[in-house]
């Protein structure tokens, strides 16, 4: 009935604050009070702490000279309670040595409103969202008593970008006096080295490591040891995954939205996820703000009925919200107790731009601009939605008279890791902020969706298979990224031309139908089913002639995805494209806990391994091994987690082509790789790999097809 004193803070403060409001019932109240006990239950089972007490002793004595005492050492070591948040700080004192942008600067003047609220900001790529967001993080630590922050992003690589940025920032938001931790949550952060030299930072001194550490992250090791306590981290950075688990019927979910409650959730690239993963965020912020808990969406633009959905999620189903689909942009908008207010916001000048679109509608002609522009001395980018026709415009090009075969790449989903990161390293090299004039001329790079987000390239020339708008929109903030002269070197003035988009895309008829796009590139379709959007991408394109950023952000995004004036031909595919998304929308609510029946045992619950909190393609981790006729052995020739460098992730129904052997040496040696290896077990899915004469490395298993399975570095693994 009365927590005070009974918790040190911040628990207490969340235990208190939230259970003295006069609308919390005790099943609102079980939630956090699950949370409590798996927390005691973790500490209270480290026999390190509770030794075994072999000595009878009355319980009072037992109490008062060991369990007390014991208990304050074992919280005390969990670092959650080392952190104080900073005295009112301006944002240059939170940022030294940036003059902030507009959207920063009125985030910097912001007075929070007293309880739960939602920011949700849109701005263009490169007008500095993170630093706005975490100066409203400030803002509501001091308000609303936020004892920490999540970062939650769309994937692993925009985390661990997220985490090396975090890591030069989080101290501002604490005082001198804390010692704050910084956690990096998700299913491969041990290959990330920042997040290693964090923990190793993190261990106590001692004679084996000597006295002397580089200074880096605070990094807890109790909080650091597993994904579930990140979220008690001071500073937790992940995906979103990890936040979404907090209210799926997953092991120790409570412990999860303990965390949470007490920290400000913070949401990059909002707009990335399916209708399903979209479910489980709207009853992600209806938990945190039940929970008494705020939240900061980033996002370059959402739709009116996105921003809509996510205020009702907040306030509660009842309330009615106008927002306008022809709001001005950039926007910040603010959900409260008081009702919903937007703010438009000024742009700065330096992410202002123009891109022109054209349009080809044969590969082609698409290959024959590619191998102009290098002859032109540019280097260039094509985007393809598939594998397979990326490697087929890779292997295209290889057979054209005047192209550089070695300066001619391939990049796509279909790499070892550690194959992967070296390829990032050269792109970054070629095509990043740094690269220059000998770097990029003449160089073509053929690619997937792999570098729309994480990766900071800068072309001259880029083609695209059509996708839907905003996604054209994400992968043009590759194309001339960075200021440059005519010739590739850095300059403080843009000296190309207006940037061109190049995009591949059916003709163009005006009464299309739903083979619109699937007649053209199954490929494509199978990707982004919803022949409408794309339909409407193009009409808008075709109608403007490009776009110019801020200005059109708003009236290109909704005019894609609206349905109220299709053509006949796509009406029954946009209602089975409705049919579909209701289907998600089903999935993921019933997916979801439900606050108001409080913790309680349901027939779901289940590991987070087996919890999905994305739909989409059924993937499986496969890994690649060298097979000598005798043992297997990791492709990757990594001294640390060589199994994990030498995985990539490949569709399971694709997998079930081949027929792995019931006995003989491959069989022996794939049942003692799984005997001698920690990473691996009985339901691992290892592809052996022989080294033919030509280079190439052949999977030796049996094909249903009958098709040969190969791989190499240069273009990763060809599955037929």
């Amino acid at each position: 009935d009365d927590w005070h004193g009974v918790c040190p803070l911040p628990v207490e403060a969340i235990l208190a604050g939230y259970c003295d409001r006069k609308d919390t019932t005790a099943t609102d109240s079980s939630w956090l009070l699950a949370g409590l006990l798996v927390l005691a239950d973790w500490l209270g089972s480290n026999s390190h702490f509770f030794p075994m007490r072999s000595t009878p002793m009355p319980m009072a004595e037992y109490w008062t000279r060991h369990a007390l005492p014991s208990a304050r050492r074992a919280v005390e070591s969990t670092g959650l309670f080392n952190a104080h948040s900073a005295g009112t700080q301006r944002f240059e004192q939170l940022f030294p040595g940036l003059a902030p942008t507009p959207l920063q600067h009125h985030c910097d003047s912001v007075t929070p409103a007293d309880g739960p609220q939602l920011f949700i900001l849109e701005d263009a790529t490169g007008a500095g969202k993170t630093e706005a967001a975490m100066t409203l993080v400030h803002r509501l630590m001091q308000t609303t008593g936020a004892s920490g922050v999540y970062v939650g992003l769309p994937s692993m690589a925009t985390a661990n970008a997220m985490y090396s940025r975090m890591a030069g920032v989080y101290r501002s938001l604490f005082s001198e006096s804390s010692s704050p931790s910084l956690v990096l949550s998700h299913g491969a952060r041990h290959l990330s080295q920042d997040f290693q030299q964090a923990l190793f930072n993190a261990l106590p001194a001692n004679a084996s490591y000597g006295t002397e550490r580089a200074s880096g992250a605070q990094c807890n090791f109790w909080l650091a040891d597993s994904r579930k306590k990140c979220l008690l981290a001071d500073v937790g950075v992940g995906t979103i995954d990890q936040a979404l688990l907090a209210v799926m019927p997953a092991r120790h979910q409570s412990l999860r939205l303990l965390g949470l409650a007490g920290h400000v959730l913070v949401l990059d690239e909002v707009h990335a996820y399916d209708h399903y993963t979209r479910e489980l965020l709207y009853r992600l912020l209806a938990f945190h703000a039940a929970l008494g808990g705020s939240t900061v969406l980033l996002s370059a633009t959402l739709t009116a009925a996105q921003k809509v959905a996510m205020a009702r999620a907040v306030t509660g189903p009842r309330e009615q919200f106008a927002i306008d689909r022809d709001a001005p942009y950039p926007l910040v908008t603010h959900v409260s107790a008081d009702g919903l207010a937007q703010h438009p916001v000024a742009t700065r000048p330096e992410v202002t731009r123009e891109v022109r679109v054209v349009f080809v509608h044969g590969v082609d002609t698409a290959l024959e601009q590619v191998v102009a522009a290098a002859a032109r001395g540019a280097c260039v980018c094509w985007v393809r939605n598939t594998v397979d026709e990326a490697r087929a415009a890779w292997q295209a090009l290889q057979g054209v008279a005047g192209v550089d075969t070695g300066r001619l790449h391939l990049f796509h989903s279909r790499f070892a890791f550690a194959d992967r990161l070296a390829i990032e390293m050269q792109l970054q090299g070629w095509f990043g902020p740094d690269s220059n004039a000998d770097d990029r001329r003449g160089r073509i790079l053929v690619a997937t969706q792999v570098v729309e987000q994480s990766l900071d390239l800068d072309f001259d020339h880029f083609l695209s298979d059509l996708a839907p708008i905003d996604l054209l929109v994400q992968r043009a903030g590759r194309l001339q990224r960075h200021t440059r002269s005519l010739d590739g070197d850095r300059a403080s003035r843009e000296a190309r031309d207006t940037a061109q988009l190049t995009v591949l895309a059916p003709p163009w008829t005006d009464t299309p139908d739903e083979n619109w796009l699937a007649a053209f590139s199954r490929g494509s379709h199978a990707v982004y089913p919803e022949t409408h959007v794309l339909w409407q991408s193009a009409q808008w394109l075709r109608a403007h002639g490009g776009w110019r950023m801020p200005g059109d952000a708003r009236a290109l995004l909704e005019h894609a995805y609206a349905t109220d004036n299709l053509p006949p031909g796509l009406q029954g595919a946009q209602l089975k494209s409705e049919g579909e998304a209701k289907g998600q929308r089903d999935m993921g609510q019933w997916s979801a806990l439900t606050f108001e029946a409080g913790y309680c045992r349901t027939s779901a619950w289940d590991e987070e391994a087996r919890v999905e909190t994305r739909l989409g393609d059924d993937n499986t981790t496969v890994y690649l091994a060298r097979w000598d006729g005798t043992a297997l052995r990791p492709w990757a020739n990594a001294t640390a987690y060589p199994w994990d460098m030498s995985s990539l992730k490949l569709r399971t129904a694709t997998l079930k082509a081949l027929t792995w052997p019931d006995g003989g040496p491959l069989a022996a040696a794939l049942k003692q790789l799984v005997a001698d290896t920690d990473r691996l077990d009985e339901y691992t899915c290892v592809l052996p790999l022989v080294e033919s004469e030509t280079g190439e490395w052949t999977v030796v298993l049996d094909s249903a097809s009958g098709a040969t399975w190969h791989y190499t570095p240069q273009d990763g693994l060809r599955t037929g």
